[in-house]
């Protein structure tokens, strides 16, 4: 109820872009459970219903499983959402935000190199996540369950960033 009616997020929402046909495009694509490298689109592998967050795209790529960890396909099924009012698109997200905490392992006090949890991937979630928890509140397909796992995530996040901040290089921005 706080963050639905506390009327704090219009900073962040009123940054956001106007939404395009990419946009539209992309949300779409995600709704299918595909992601594209390029031009090029795949379907996601899942197992049991659930992505593979470590999927390194067609060709094995890191580089794509880190841009895909990042999430910043979120925001296109947040403006497709406010375009539309199409719950299917809250419905997605909501869907993924799930997925992708309770199958990722929090590496806690750990800085292994992993796809998912990667300081600089960490940090440019929340440039995606904190828009789309705050764009959603009006949406009745962002569960409650959605919603805890987000703040608890971002407590998560934020501990992991401090805990392997670095003093040099682009994690010092």
């Amino acid at each position: 109820h706080y963050y639905k009616n506390s009327g704090n997020s219009h900073w962040l929402l009123d940054r956001l872009p106007r939404p395009s046909d990419d946009h539209m495009k992309e949300a779409n694509q995600i709704h299918q459970g595909k992601v594209s490298q390029g031009k090029i689109v795949r379907k996601v592998p899942t197992r049991h219903g659930a992505w593979n967050w470590n999927y390194t795209g067609p060709k094995g790529n890191r580089d794509f499983a880190f841009s895909f960890n990042r999430h910043n396909y979120f925001i296109s099924l947040l403006l497709a959402w406010q375009k539309t009012g199409n719950e299917q698109y809250a419905r997605t997200f909501d869907r993924l935000i799930r997925d992708w905490i309770i199958h990722t392992v929090y590496p806690g006090e750990e800085h292994e190199y992993v796809y998912t949890w990667r300081v600089l991937e960490a940090g440019l979630r929340m440039r995606a996540w904190l828009p789309t928890f705050y764009g959603f509140q009006h949406s009745e397909a962002f569960t409650p369950a959605g919603r805890l796992l987000m703040l608890s995530s971002f407590v998560q996040h934020g501990r992991y960033i401090k805990m392997h901040h670095w003093s040099k290089h682009n994690h010092a921005l």
